[in-house]
């Protein structure tokens, strides 16, 4: 014989102001949660839950992920354990297969708390509000991969007592070369004058050749001109020959 999974579905909604949804049969005064047992071959215990909600008080929303706890309680002078699990309803029928037989109600925790008759039910539903917190909390996400940290400079070790802390010298830049000093002559000594060096002579030009004067003549005497050179003479012109005349 296989083994049978007693379920029972607590609905809740609105997580602020969190309300739980109860059920109880028509004329009864005793308030409690959708319940149902369902074979435990292929893992159908949830989607039994599903449908037991939605037969008895026309939920339909989504199923924690693990149960919220368990409670023990006595069907026909049998005692049955029964396996809780949350369901957040999105969707309230107005019309579900048990609707004439059933009634339901929504009631806040503390209200729902006192309306059970089952002292671990009660505490059950006391805790909702943390149970709901945990089995419907979404996986976070991987973190992603941070960027490497800038490396921070390290700080010198402080200096001791009495001590100054020296500054490390910059690298020394390439210093151009310095521009050379004219010599100086050296100083004159007392009673001695400077002496200034001549510069040296420029190359002078020839001097222009002076006219020869001619001795003074003594007294008496005439000056004589020199006479200047004759100038060449054209010569001649030929004298033309006259022809004899001529004899008859």
């Amino acid at each position: 014989m296989a083994e049978m999974i007693h379920v029972a579905v607590l609905p809740w909604r609105d997580r602020a102001n969190l309300r739980v949804l109860l059920v109880r049969k028509s004329g009864d005064t005793k308030w409690s949660v959708p319940q149902c047992s369902v074979n435990a071959a292929g893992n159908s215990h949830r989607a039994a839950a599903r449908q037991e909600c939605l037969d008895t008080v026309g939920a339909c929303g989504s199923l924690s992920f693990y149960p919220v706890g368990e409670f023990q309680q006595k069907v026909a002078d049998v005692d049955l354990v029964f396996q809780v699990i949350a369901l957040q309803v999105n969707r309230l029928n107005t019309k579900y297969l048990r609707l004439e037989s059933h009634e339901r109600a929504w009631f806040t925790v503390k209200e729902a708390a006192r309306q059970v008759d089952h002292e671990v039910l009660c505490d059950l539903i006391l805790a909702l509000p943390v149970s709901v917190g945990r089995s419907t909390r979404k996986v976070p996400a991987p973190p992603r991969a941070s960027r490497p940290a800038a490396a921070k400079p390290i700080p010198a070790p402080p200096s001791s007592v009495g001590q100054t802390t020296k500054k490390v010298p910059s690298p020394a830049r390439a210093s151009r070369p310095a521009a050379a000093k004219p010599i100086e002559a050296p100083l004159a000594s007392v009673g001695e004058t400077t002496k200034k060096v001549p510069s040296p002579a420029r190359a002078s030009r020839p001097a222009a050749a002076k006219p020869i004067e001619a001795p003074p003549a003594s007294v008496g005497e005439t000056t004589k001109k020199v006479p200047s050179p004759a100038r060449a003479s054209r010569p001649a012109a030929a004298k033309s020959t006259k022809a004899p005349p001529k004899t008859d």
